[in-house]
């Protein structure tokens, strides 16, 4: 019995390691479902989902989203609906089509969702390709959000991008539904107190030139993209070299933070650094 009770211990500490969870403030979330997979040759498979949104914001949209994780950590295929977002009111079935090979590793797939409002999920399918090229649905648990929401919670399903680092969105909150598509629940992801920035506005700087102008735009708009996508980054992740050819994050942003220090006083002061600005 001892021997039992010290294993089971050993386990959940396994497993508590194993997975990491943190709370974040962001303008999106996400969740998923990770599967090991293993194929000879290439093949094709669709993961399909009902979606809705309910938004009074522009700029609000949802997605189904699918990526291949690949063993020799190259990049593998991954789609996110980004080129085709999801602003329907309706319920209607969307549908990401991908492949795998000999290189997959895994496959991750769920949903996401962007800014302020109401966005809905329900019955998603995963379906692959067989050797006669026929698509076979393979089981998603949970796959009707069936099982209900409990404190933000989806059962069998992560939330955030990958299976075992939980990321909970401090601006939205998760519950099951009456509105869906099949059985008697979905799921409702609502976003709220999302202060959405303009990105991409280039030029028209009060009391600067055109040029001028120009560029100091392109810096704000640089540091909000880079802010943006950093901030939420893990130690591990900004330090992380992919290869002896790559720059690390951490890296990257001290260079652009130089950058702009040095077009600042080179513009304005009318002068390059001087001898303690250089060290």
């Amino acid at each position: 019995m001892k021997k039992t009770t010290i294993l089971f211990l050993l386990l959940n500490l396994v497993f508590a390691q194993a997975q990491t969870q943190k709370t974040i403030s962001s303008d999106w979330t996400s969740f998923n479902q990770t599967i090991d997979i293993q194929t000879s040759v290439k093949k094709k498979f669709k993961v399909i989902a009902s979606v809705k949104v309910e938004t009074a914001e522009p700029k609000a949209w949802a997605g189904v989203w699918a990526r291949v994780d690949n063993k020799n950590e190259e990049d593998g295929f991954f789609d996110n609906m980004s080129d085709r977002p999801v602003k329907s009111k309706e319920w209607k079935s969307y549908t990401v089509e991908g492949t795998i090979d000999e290189n997959s590793k895994s496959l991750s797939f769920g949903g996401l969702c962007l800014y302020n409002g109401k966005f809905y999920f329900d019955k998603f399918e995963l379906l692959i390709e067989n050797t006669k090229g026929v698509f076979e649905p393979l089981t998603i648990l949970n796959s009707g959000f069936e099982t209900v929401v409990k404190n933000g919670e989806i059962p069998k399903w992560s939330l955030g991008t990958r299976k075992n680092s939980v990321v909970k969105v401090k601006e939205y909150k998760i519950t099951s539904d009456k509105s869906n598509v099949h059985g008697n629940y979905g799921l409702l992801i609502e976003g709220s107190g999302i202060v959405v920035k303009e990105t991409g506005r280039i030029g028209n700087v009060e009391g600067a030139s055109p040029q001028i102008g120009t560029m100091i735009s392109m810096l704000e708009d640089l540091k909000d993209r880079v802010e943006r996508t950093v901030k939420n980054m893990s130690q591990y992740e900004i330090d992380y070299l992919h290869d002896d050819k790559a720059n690390r994050i951490g890296s990257l942003i001290m260079h652009l933070a130089a950058a702009e220090k040095y077009y600042q006083v080179f513009t304005f002061e009318g002068r390059e650094f001087n001898e303690e600005e250089k060290k």
